[in-house]
């Protein structure tokens, strides 16, 4: 017989504009997360976990499954439209720069965290 273990939501952000970072806490006890964008399509997600970037990719759905802290972590993420994006995934510095020239727009994202 298998044994299932239920993943435990964490935090959840939802944003409303692209272009621009939104930024978030959450604590957890155990090192192994799951983060999870869900965002359109023709758009490149982008998220940092404690200033490292762990997701890159197009929409509609990126995922980083590793570890974080224990205790408080900071999440930073973003969607950007992907043609300013290209294709693949983004380099940290890339990242960053693209960011900086994005203008915000109108977009609805989310990003959830998992334990």
């Amino acid at each position: 017989m298998k044994s299932l273990t239920a993943a435990v939501l964490l935090a959840t952000l939802v944003s409303g504009h692209g272009g621009e970072p939104e930024s978030f806490t959450f604590t957890t006890t155990a090192p192994s997360v799951r983060l999870e964008m869900r965002c359109t399509a023709g758009q490149h997600a982008l998220a940092w976990l404690n200033g490292a970037l762990v997701i890159s990719a197009r929409c509609p759905r990126a995922v980083y499954a590793g570890t974080a802290r224990r205790g408080v972590n900071r999440v930073v993420a973003a969607v950007v439209r992907a043609r300013s994006a290209g294709t693949g995934e983004l380099t940290s510095l890339e990242a960053d720069e693209l960011l900086a020239w994005s203008v915000p727009y109108p977009s609805r994202w989310s990003i959830t965290v998992f334990r």
